[in-house]
């Protein structure tokens, strides 16, 4: 009985993830969109590479000066 309901919910399983179905596409972000979420990313992650690397990890990395990403606004 056991193995049986296993198999009843295996072969339910692959049922259901064997259907196709028909999703819509999702549009792609523009160029300017990008560039935004890319420097709204740096911007969260550089403190905390700052704060686990230490002084002697920094050297790996070149800080730039603030300034507005391209497409940013």
């Amino acid at each position: 009985m056991v193995k049986t309901l296993a198999l009843l919910i295996v072969a339910g399983s692959l049922v259901a993830c064997g259907s196709n179905p028909k999703a819509l596409p999702e549009p792609a972000p523009s160029e300017s969109d990008k560039g935004c979420y890319q420097a709204d990313w740096q911007a969260e992650t550089n403190p905390v590479l700052n704060k686990r690397s230490g002084p002697e990890g920094l050297d790996k990395y070149e800080t730039r000066t603030p300034a507005k990403e391209h497409g940013c606004p």
